[in-house]
């Protein structure tokens, strides 16, 4: 099992910035394109310079660890003491087929357990979970 000190140097240890989320971009494109899905229109990040820049919710500590999501497009912020407690800041997709999730939206994790705007438990499938950037409020 990992001491507090072990994930904190594990966090600190793992790559971030703007090169990492373009390669993992890149890795998502071309798995896409294994499968047969078409990704000619979609724009990596470094193509599309006009993408708004997603900004930090008030409120997150500014100790937090600040890294891009697996997936691209996204930013998550990690508790350097717990890294079960965090806050994923989404960009949104205006097609999505879930409405909660067309917009900018956060996902917040307190502790390993996904909650809602109110700070009460929800599964992470949940339409409550995802809940607006412009509503959120760190707590």
């Amino acid at each position: 099992m990992t001491t507090p000190e072990g994930r904190k140097e594990l966090l600190a240890k793992t790559p971030t910035g703007a090169e990492n989320l373009t390669e993992a971009a890149k890795k998502v494109a071309e798995q896409e394109r294994l499968k047969g899905i078409d990704n000619s229109s979609r724009l990596l990040p470094e193509e599309n310079k006009n993408a708004p820049k997603i900004q930090k919710p008030n409120g997150i500590p500014n100790n937090w660890i600040e890294k891009p999501t697996r997936k691209g497009g996204g930013v998550r912020y990690t508790n350097p003491e717990n890294p079960n407690d965090f806050v994923r800041v989404m960009p949104g997709n205006s097609e999505s087929p879930f409405p909660a999730q067309r917009g900018p939206y956060v996902i917040r994790s307190s502790n390993g357990q996904i909650v809602n705007a109110n700070g009460d438990a929800v599964l992470g499938s949940d339409p409550d979970a995802h809940i607006p950037l412009s509503q959120f409020g760190f707590k």
